[in-house]
């Protein structure tokens, strides 16, 4: 049985989010009432299971504009100086008509999943890329092979905390870490089928 654990918010983290977001013109507003999204609380649980961190929580936009994410990760990239760990979570690859289909399905998602990651680790990984370079990249990331067969149309809330997190990051070339759901513990014959799926984790320093 998994044991949920609490974690505690930084009021004074949350108020210098909204100050830098604002003075980079993001239109932004706080919410002291919003629990946590499982896209906050289950990293959390794996990186930090004794929950002794505190934690801000940022929403993406419902507009899924890259570009202004990337803006967003921009803006917030003085924290990393103030002690501040800027964590993105979601997935590269995320289209549950792939995921739970037959067999045949998901050897095309299968494919599709490769392409798509590919394009997302060359253009967050390669070091003879500017920041201006990779960014303009990124936010043209549904011209990418298999782009909306890894997140369909509107509905790639998934992939838009890796372009805030790159933006934080300043443009500079980030590190494949772990090796996405490979490192994942699966029971089920679900969630085994998943892990074959492509999907990257990146890290900038």
């Amino acid at each position: 049985m998994t044991k949920l654990v609490l974690y505690a918010g930084e009021p004074e983290v949350a108020k210098r989010v909204l100050e830098l977001l604002r003075a980079g013109a993001v239109d932004c507003a706080g919410d002291e009432k919003r629990p946590w999204d499982h896209g906050v609380f289950v990293p959390m649980m794996l990186l930090f299971p004794k929950a002794d961190v505190p934690v801000v929580q940022l929403s993406i936009r419902s507009d899924q504009d890259a570009a202004a994410h990337l803006k967003m990760g921009q803006a917030l990239r003085p924290l990393l100086d103030e002690g501040v760990l800027i964590v993105g979570s979601g997935a590269s690859f995320h289209n549950f008509g792939y995921f739970f289909a037959d067999e045949k399905k998901q050897a095309e998602g299968r494919k599709h999943s490769a392409q798509f990651d590919s394009w997302l680790q060359r253009v967050m990984c390669d070091q003879n890329l500017s920041a201006e370079q990779r960014f303009a990249e990124l936010a043209k990331w549904e011209q990418a092979p298999s782009a909306h067969e890894a997140h369909p149309r509107s509905a790639a809330e998934h992939l838009m905390p890796a372009f805030v997190v790159a933006g934080a990051g300043g443009g500079h070339a980030a590190t494949v870490v772990g090796a996405g759901h490979k490192n994942a513990k699966v029971e089920s014959v679900q969630w085994q089928a998943l892990s074959k799926f492509a999907s990257s984790q990146f890290e900038f320093a």
